[in-house]
């Protein structure tokens, strides 16, 4: 038995220990002097000790810890992390430095964190409590800036103070009146704990991202919250009642009661801005920060002519949704061929507000020896923090290619194929084949007698087999009559929504013509209709799109959206007739 065990106990000691990965973050940011705050700590893989959090104590009183743990298993690996939870208090003002702390041989990083005096943080309605602090509970609302921009982010706060744990409690929701205003709730709602006028008080606390989409004044209705508090125990007398004071029968039972409590917030009024006359860009960005990025897949000064090479730029905007970032062309020039591939954005929240990122991938060929110019990326943008416009850029770049010219040096008309993608695959034009040297047309014409006479070989077949199954072809032909039928009406709607020039209107109705064109697999929203049309369907609905979320009204043509969405090619499993004669044009 024993012998059994040493490979085992050897395998335990020899196998590496693999350094575990420590991440740190606070649940709020800034805070107020009088409040507390989380401090997270994240443990992925195996820590070698216990953490040893007393450096903490020189800015911070700990007030709380806690910990859960989690293991997982995926494709058979075996995963495990380890969540520490402080709850603390600052113990003064200014930039805290929340130390590394060690885990063993493993450390933390250091983060730092904003406190500010006591009430300072609350721009429209600092907590104070009621007058003798007599009421359980009250509530407050307030915003981080009282004069944005159209479109700008805005951070609404709003916290509900309780001296007493309440059984159950409702909050209504954000109302507005003024603007158009578009909201997001940043995460689930916090607690932690505040002192106010020597009075200790549970904080619960909901934060929203709002951007309004015009300028004019704007008034934030007041927040509402309803609760019910314990009230004490009263004592009631059984049903079967008493008997001369004898205590078997005069029997009590105890009830706890509630009272229900009612707190309403203080109305918010703010001023939206217009686009400042100082802002020269094409599309309106207002954001904390701006940042373009780019990475090249292979080494740029050692290319080939006809091998492509993958472009990766990524926009990250600070304080903007996914729908506010413009579109990241690339200029195309006589001796470089760029295919776009589809968009991908991703979008985080945060109690700062919102993280977006639109990452665009370019296949870029060389068709001519030698050194390239990559042209620079400008993306203009207002920066609310200073209050002025700025310019985020990818300088301009060089890529070398050698090797042997496959065109002449003159300008591509051919529009540009998408790199990847479901729909565009089958379609996608190969830029080897119409830049092959002249030696090899012989090779050429062969292939394409030889696909000629297959292709009339597959056509005799397919007239075959049509009428050997007559019968069945024409019941397909009746389910498809409504397919076309379906569809046919959903272009009209489309077209009368185009006529109008109503952006949601246009929205909805592309959406149903969607479903009658993929019956089997209907898509729900512009994107993943844009990602099954040809490129320039797809550009105009993403145009659509864009000025629906947060980008210029105007940015988008309902008549260029009929025209590429009326002259698309029927398909095999929703028949229709675009060219129609009943359906009109969309202007005389």
């Amino acid at each position: 038995m024993v012998k059994r065990l040493i490979p085992l106990i050897l395998l335990m000691v020899c196998t590496p220990l693999w350094a575990a990965t420590i991440s740190v973050k606070t649940d709020r940011d800034p805070v107020a002097l009088n409040e507390s705050f989380r401090v997270i700590f994240t443990v992925e893989g195996s820590q070698d000790e216990e953490p040893d959090f007393g450096p903490l104590n020189k800015d911070l009183q700990l007030l709380g810890t806690g910990q859960s743990s989690q293991l997982s298993m995926v494709n058979g690996k075996v995963s495990s992390s380890k969540t520490y939870t402080l709850t603390v208090a600052p113990l003064r003002q200014g930039k805290i430095t929340i130390p590394s702390i060690s885990f063993g041989r493993d450390k933390s990083p250091p983060i730092s964190i904003t406190v500010v005096a006591a009430g300072s943080n609350r721009s429209q309605s600092a907590p104070a409590a009621p007058a003798a602090n007599k009421n359980l509970m009250f509530i407050t609302s307030e915003i981080d800036t009282a004069a944005p921009y159209v479109q700008q982010q805005i951070i609404l706060k709003v916290s509900v103070f309780h001296r007493t744990q309440w059984a159950e409690a409702s909050l209504s929701e954000p109302n507005f009146e003024g603007v158009e205003m578009r909201i997001q709730p940043l995460g689930k709602a916090t607690t932690y704990d505040a002192t106010i006028k020597g009075k200790a008080y549970q904080v619960t606390e909901l934060r929203y991202a709002l951007f309004p989409q015009q300028s004019g004044e704007l008034s934030i209705a007041p927040f509402r919250v309803t609760a019910r508090f314990p009230a004490g125990v009263k004592k009631q007398r059984t049903p079967y009642g008493g008997s001369g004071g004898d205590p078997f029968f005069d029997n009590f039972f105890s009830r706890q009661t509630y009272e229900k409590k009612t707190a309403v917030s203080k109305p918010i009024q703010l001023r939206v801005k217009p686009i400042p006359e100082s802002f020269t860009g094409k599309h309106w960005l207002p954001a904390k920060d701006i940042q373009l990025q780019e990475t090249w897949s292979s080494d740029v000064s050692q290319l080939k002519v006809g091998e492509p090479v993958t472009r990766t730029v990524a926009i990250i905007g600070d304080g903007v949704g996914t729908g506010q970032l413009p579109d990241i062309s690339m200029s195309e020039t006589n001796r470089l061929k760029n295919y776009p591939d589809q968009p991908v954005t991703d979008e985080q929240s945060s109690s700062k507000g919102l993280l977006s990122t639109r990452t665009q991938k370019f296949a870029v060929i060389p068709s001519q020896p030698g050194k390239h110019t990559i042209p620079a990326i400008e993306v203009p943008w207002w920066n609310t923090s200073l209050d002025k416009m700025q310019v985020a850029q990818i300088p301009a770049g060089h890529l070398t290619a050698s090797g042997v010219a496959l065109t002449p040096a003159t300008p591509v008309d051919t529009p540009p194929a998408v790199v990847s993608g479901p729909e565009d695959e089958t379609s996608m034009d190969n830029p080897l084949v119409d830049t092959m040297p002249v030696g090899e047309a012989g090779i050429n014409k062969l292939l394409l007698a030889i696909i000629g006479v297959l292709t009339t070989l597959w056509l005799i077949t397919l007239y075959a087999l049509i009428r050997n199954k007559r019968s069945p072809a024409t019941s397909h032909k009746t389910k498809s009559g409504d397919n076309k039928a379906n569809q046919k009406a959903a272009l009209k709607q489309l077209q009368i929504a185009c006529q109008k020039n109503q952006s949601t209107a246009v929205r909805g109705a592309l959406i149903q013509w969607a479903k009658t064109r993929w019956p089997q697999d209907p898509p729900n929203n512009l994107e993943d209709i844009a990602m099954r049309l040809p490129t320039e369907a797809a550009r105009q609905l993403n145009r659509l799109s864009t000025s629906l979320y947060g980008q210029d009204k105007d940015d988008w043509d309902a008549q260029a959206i009929w025209q590429v969405i009326k002259s698309l090619p029927t398909t095999s499993n929703s028949p229709s007739d675009t060219n129609d004669d009943s359906l009109e044009p969309l202007y005389r």
